[in-house]
Order: C-alpha cells, then structure tokens, then sequence
C-alpha cells in the first residue's frame, strides 16, 4: 500500500508547476512520469545485464530509433520492473548524455534522448531553423535537441514527435514540426498593469494566501493562444504562488497555490481520505475557489474525478471550458487550470 501511495503521490507531483521553468519546459508529461517510474523501479529491483533481455527486442528497439533519429545507438544500462500485471525494462543509451528508454511488455513504449545539433536530421534542423528565424537570434542554432515520442496511449501525443531545444532566453517545442509552444523568458518590469492587475484579482481575499512581488515571468506562444506564466513570492519563500494570464482577454487559465500543497507525510497519512472524496463534494469545494481563481462559474458542471491520477478531478459542461482542478487531503484546491 505505501508503495502505491507513494507512486501515486509522485503522479500527482508530476501534474502540479512545481517552478515556473518546469510548467515551461514541455519535456512531456509522459516523459516526466517515465523517469518517476525508473527512479522507483531502481530502488526496489538492481540493473540488469543487457545479456538477460531477448536480442531480438533489442534489435527492435535499436531499428526504431534509427527510423526516428537517423543514428544507431548501443545501451549501457538496463532495469528490469514489475508494476502490477505490466513488466518490462528501462534502458539508456550509451551514446546520448540524457536518454529514457522504456519497453512496456514487450513493446517499446516511450522513448526520450539529447542529440547534439551536428547529429539531428535535416529535417528535424529545418524545421526548428523556421522557428529561430521568427525569433531574430542572430542565426544561432541550440547545442543540443531533445527528441521524445510515446508509442503507448497512456502518454501524452502517442504517435507524435516532440522536438525541444533553447535558444537563448527562448524555450521550443515542435509536435510533428508544428509550434507547440514557445517560452521566453522576459524582465519583470516588461509585463503590464493590466496583466498584473489580473493576477491580483485571482487570488484576492484568499484565506492564509499572500501573493508578494513578481519573481519571474515569460510570454508563452502556443498553437491556439498566447500567456504570460508569472511566479510571485508568498508568505513561503519555498512555496511561490504560480499565476497565468491570457495575453487578449486577460482570462486567468491557471492558479497554483503551492503552499496548500500536501507535505510528503501529509499525502501519505491522508492518502484514504483523499481516495474517499466524491465528485460531487469536491465540486461543491471547488466551486467558491473556481470564482476566485478564474471566474467562472461552475453551476450545472459536472465533476469526474481521475482514476489514474489521486487528488485530480475534472470540471466539464456541455459549451463551457473544462476546468481541472488538484486538491489535497483535506479538500482543498490549490491548483485550478483552464485545460
């Protein structure tokens, strides 16, 4: 049971901005989730020899990233896991400083590596050279892309590959060749009143919340939309209060309240109360917190909570935007986003 809670817990982490750089660098949520999952398989089970997986899933492995990557590569580790009914093996990739490389049950199931510039294909070069251009960086290109691609439904974009690099104060992600989304890092003093003013109404009369100064901002471009992702102190120096506004309509998309996040101890001393929670408590919890954080009114929302994910719920109605919220052992929400 602690192992799950624990699992679980890390799963909930893993949803939550936990800085502002790690809402704004998109490695994937699936790709965060697999490395959670590799750091737990290595401290319940010991690396395994290469020589004790079948060759031929070897093999498989090494075709498909070439097919994706254009270059052979050799594994230097491998660690076998158990999850309930799924087993398989996580391995790295000797040639590439960062790489995760995760088979599911036989099947290669998500996989993610740092390639150098000089090494990435054409392709997958032109395709990010058309984005620099936009950004006027003077012709520099990044030292190194990362390339990650989920072939199992469980991840985020099966099927599809994400190419992030950095530029400069500039953080890209492509999907198929296409901008998912761009971050740059802006001076505070470069983000307006009326952004600023928003950013107060959100989490005005807010019990125990006390929004301090800005401490970080950026502009995110995204494929339907443009926001400013802003962090500001607290009362918690180690716990920021993370606040995004919509550029045009200065619609609130996402509050997080990380101070209100449960504590280690906490999430596993009430981890039976958190399960216990039913949708339509938490919706009557989340509804004065909705109004507060973005505006909208969740009369006639129906609320369903996550399975895969304790602590998650989702907010939908028929012609409104869906809202999800994370709330803690005690039913409190401190995360609210616009999805």
């Amino acid at each position: 049971m602690k192992r799950n809670m624990k699992k679980n817990m890390k799963r909930v982490m893993i949803l939550t901005t936990a800085g502002l750089m790690i809402s704004s660098a998109p490695m994937m949520l699936a790709q965060t989730e697999a490395a959670q999952k590799a750091n737990s398989a290595k401290a319940s089970t010991t690396a395994s020899a290469l020589k004790n997986i079948d060759a031929k899933l070897v093999k498989k492995v090494q075709e498909e990233l070439k097919k994706v990557t254009g270059k052979t590569y050799s594994f230097s580790q491998a660690t076998k896991w158990t999850s309930g009914k799924d087993t398989g093996w996580d391995l790295r990739i000797k040639e590439a400083r960062y790489s995760d490389v995760r088979i599911s049950n036989g099947e290669l199931s998500y996989f993610s590596l740092e390639q150098k510039w000089a090494d990435l294909k054409d392709t997958y070069q032109q395709q990010l050279k058309t984005v620099l251009q936009d950004l006027n960086v003077g012709g520099k290109v990044p030292d190194t892309v990362t390339l990650s691609l989920a072939y199992d439904k469980k991840y985020l974009n099966p099927g599809k590959l994400e190419l992030s690099a950095s530029v400069d104060n500039n953080f890209i992600t492509l999907l198929d060749g296409k901008i998912k989304r761009i971050m740059t890092s802006i001076p505070s003093e470069q983000v307006h009143q009326d952004i600023l003013d928003a950013a107060d109404g959100a989490v005005k009369g807010l019990d125990g919340v006390n929004k301090g100064k800005l401490i970080k901002a950026a502009f995110v471009k995204e494929s339907n939309r443009s926001i400013y992702e802003l962090q500001f102190e607290s009362s918690d120096p180690n716990s920021p209060i993370f606040i995004n506004i919509a550029e045009g309509s200065k619609q609130v998309t996402k509050v997080e309240i990380s101070s209100l996040q449960d504590a280690p101890s906490e999430y596993t001393k009430g981890y039976a109360k958190l399960k216990g929670y039913k949708a339509d408590e938490l919706l009557k919890k989340a509804a004065p917190q909705a109004k507060s954080f973005l505006k909208i009114d969740l009369a006639g929302y129906k609320g369903t909570i996550d399975a895969d994910h304790p602590g998650v719920i989702q907010f939908t109605k028929a012609n409104s935007p869906t809202i999800e919220g994370i709330y803690n052992t005690k039913g409190q929400f401190y995360h609210m986003e616009i999805k």
